[in-house]
């Protein structure tokens, strides 16, 4: 692949051969032209592919339209199986959306109570905490504890106690909080139209076709 200003050689090889030789191979070839090259070249660099490309990729097409749904089950069930595969490397997920939830303040009125947006901020945080509160052991089996704190709804956010002045205001009183989609980094389309796209990459060792 040649542009301007760039060339690209791709070498495959056939499988089972030993990578590491390749390379030192494809160096000295290259040391020995490299001369030979126009003026004003730099001299090419060699690289060993790890795998990068995806090995296989899928496509997943919600058929009620929910994105949102259809990114969550594949976030949670579907991705982890597909991890645990014999010979499966890294797994990554494109497209999709993703359930944000949008906290506007309202300026006028945080100054009116004397508060910040830091103020805002880790009041939300310090509510909305997973601690472990140790283990419990029961014949051969050992259950892992921990306090549940997560807020539930957008009411319990809404309903969030912010303290100012020695006195309490629910956050729905100087804020608007509401579900949004979260800004996307990668999309996906399939036949023009939004989906999610699954890249499996092997292991170095793995056989692909396995």
């Amino acid at each position: 692949i040649s542009r301007d200003g760039f060339s690209l050689i791709t070498i495959e090889l056939h499988w089972g051969t030993d990578c590491d030789m390749a390379l030192v191979e494809s160096r000295e070839l290259i040391d020995i032209c490299y001369q030979s090259l126009p003026s004003g070249c730099n001299k090419p660099i060699v690289r060993k592919d790890n795998g990068l490309a995806d090995t296989i990729s899928l496509t997943i097409i919600p058929t009620d339209n929910d994105m949102l749904f259809a990114s969550h089950i594949t976030e949670t069930e579907i991705k982890p199986r597909l991890q645990r595969l014999e010979g499966s490397g890294s797994v990554k997920i494109y497209g999709g959306e993703e359930e944000e939830i949008s906290v506007i303040v309202e300026n006028n009125k945080l100054i009116a109570n004397g508060l910040t947006l830091e103020d805002i901020a880790s009041s939300i945080s310090m509510a909305n905490v997973e601690y472990p509160a140790g283990t419990i052991t029961e014949k051969d089996k050992d259950f892992m504890i921990k306090t549940c704190g997560l807020f539930d709804s957008l009411e319990d956010i809404k309903k969030l106690p912010i303290s100012y002045s020695h006195n309490i205001i629910p956050l729905e009183n100087i804020a608007s909080v509401f579900s949004s989609i979260k800004e996307k980094e990668t999309f996906f389309l399939y036949n023009g139209k939004p989906a999610i796209r699954i890249g499996i990459n092997k292991k170095n060792e793995a056989n692909p076709i396995t």
